[in-house]
């Protein structure tokens, strides 16, 4: 049995022993409360006696049902964010997750980096397309033709 197995299992038994609990005090709270009252020996030691055991199974009640409700925020928890993990654990995994994300993102980047760089040479050439007229010429060694697109400078 793994530690998860363990935990669960403690988690069940704690979640079956409130449950029980909050069972018995309500039980114990509904006996309290219709209890018969005889005339002949009704007085105010058994009224106060009878009062302070339904304060006491009121209380216990509220406690076992504020202890459910923790159980419950807990078991939220580790259905939301999941165990703890040990140190160390995981983190390679991490890492290269991490790492992928990076150049997913460096990739990115380089695309707008070159689509500005090439929207910025159209403009100030004046092509439409990239590698075409002074551009071209100046690339392919014609300085001659280069500097008659381009003008005197």
């Amino acid at each position: 049995m793994n530690r998860e197995q363990a935990a669960t299992g403690n988690l069940r038994e704690r979640s079956d022993r409130l449950i029980a609990s909050v069972l018995k005090h309500f039980v114990n709270l509904v006996k309290l409360t219709t209890e018969p009252i005889d005339g002949a020996s009704a007085s105010v030691g058994q009224a106060m006696s009878n009062k302070m055991a339904i304060d006491m199974e009121t209380t216990a009640l509220i406690q076992s049902v504020e202890e459910l409700l923790q159980l419950t925020r807990l078991i939220r928890e580790l259905i939301i964010i999941g165990p703890l993990r040990k140190p160390g654990e995981g983190e390679k995994e991490a890492e290269e997750r991490s790492a992928k994300e990076v150049q997913n993102v460096v990739g990115l980047l380089n695309k707008i980096r070159t689509q500005v760089r090439e929207g910025l040479v159209k403009e100030s050439l004046g092509q439409s397309e990239f590698g075409q007229g002074a551009y071209n010429a100046l690339v392919d060694g014609n300085k001659a033709e280069a500097s008659s697109q381009v003008g005197p400078r």
